[in-house]
């Protein structure tokens, strides 16, 4: 598994999600994967052109993004309601 941030230059590996998670960076996406029961076997590069800290909700709508790109690649279902 490695989860790749281009805007800020950082990456995540490892063999699933938990090693990820444990090594701190980028855990806003591990923990989306986690919560779609994805633990392994993919890439996740992300790109945001908002700046960090600007208030603009660029982790917002950054989650809502890998979240519905996540759930069309693995056919993944979310109740909508499920999420408030």
């Amino acid at each position: 598994m490695r989860i790749e941030s281009k805007d800020t230059l950082r990456k995540a590996e490892g063999r699933d999600v938990s090693e990820v998670l444990a090594g701190g960076e980028l855990s806003l996406v591990a923990h989306i994967l986690r919560a779609l029961d994805i633990e392994r076997g993919v890439k996740v590069v992300t790109q945001s052109r908002v700046p960090s800290g600007s208030g603009l909700g660029g982790s917002s709508a950054l989650s809502v993004a890998v979240a519905a790109a996540l759930c069309a690649a693995f056919d993944r279902k979310i109740d909508p309601d499920g999420l408030w």
